[in-house]
């Protein structure tokens, strides 16, 4: 099972930086963690610290580690609510709350699937549609 360090690695270098291109970086990350708190953010090193399990964000500071998965998920690393809750539950954080999760992921289905399996079942439906007319013609 990975920690929470792993995780964040692991979706830090499945994120793209938005602006700058490429993969998310480790100071970048730290920048972007500012801009949503408002303030200077994190360096690189504290970043990697997290990663390697040197330090730990406290749980008091929910801002700073919502703000991480907001990134992540901005930046395409976390998909779905259920990849945050594993990170998340992996540092012995809880999981977001509803209005966590509506906040960063604006709706999104708890574990992403329903989602796509909805927008399969739109598309058949779709299509369906589309034979139902041309066999009405």
């Amino acid at each position: 099972m990975r920690d929470f360090g792993q995780y964040l690695r692991l979706f830090r270098r499945q994120s793209r930086d938005p602006e700058r291109g490429g993969l998310l970086t480790q100071e970048r990350l730290g920048e972007l963690i500012g801009l949503i708190l408002g303030d200077s953010g994190y360096s690189g090193a504290a970043v990697s610290d997290w990663e390697r399990g040197k330090s730990k964000i406290h749980q008091d500071d929910r801002a700073v580690l919502t703000a991480i998965i907001q990134v992540l998920h901005q930046c395409g690393g976390i998909q779905t609510v259920e990849e945050s809750s594993n990170m998340l539950r992996s540092g012995n954080y809880r999981a977001l709350n509803e209005s966590e999760r509506e906040q960063i992921f604006q709706g999104q289905a708890e574990n992403g699937a329903n989602n796509a399996a909805d927008e399969y079942h739109q598309g058949l439906t779709d299509d369906e549609d589309e034979v139902s007319a041309v066999k009405t013609k």
